[in-house]
């Protein structure tokens, strides 16, 4: 399982929130709260809304995609570190090959997806 953490600010202030395991880690009950309502709510989706290749609704609610975007719209995220899901890749990558695929040039990728379709 992946484990991310979001460092950002809440009404101005500094918050980080740690994501492993299925289990949130922040100093600030208030974001905290505002997550876990957020995934209470998206347990009753019968209709799911869908990101490119990931579908949020009552089935993934436990998924990190699902917790990522609710931290995403709890603080206002400056940065994110760890394998932390996108829409290309819901599960996550490992950081060691984010930061490859963050290095590589056009052509370089190119031939790393050559034969991938990503939505």
């Amino acid at each position: 399982m992946p484990r991310f953490v979001a460092y950002g600010k809440k009404n101005g202030k500094p918050v980080k929130v740690i994501y492993d395991n299925g289990k949130l880690i922040c100093d600030s009950k208030e974001v905290v709260d505002e997550i876990m309502k957020f995934i209470d709510e998206v347990r009753t989706w019968e209709t799911p809304m869908r990101f490119a290749k990931f579908r949020m609704w009552k089935h993934t609610a436990e998924h990190p995609f699902t917790y990522k975007y609710a931290i995403d719209t709890a603080i206002d995220v400056e940065r994110w570190e760890g394998s932390y899901p996108t829409y290309a890749y819901p599960a996550g990558l490992d950081e060691n090959i984010r930061k490859k695929l963050e290095q590589m040039t056009d052509e370089e990728l190119e031939k790393y997806y050559d034969g991938f379709y990503l939505l």
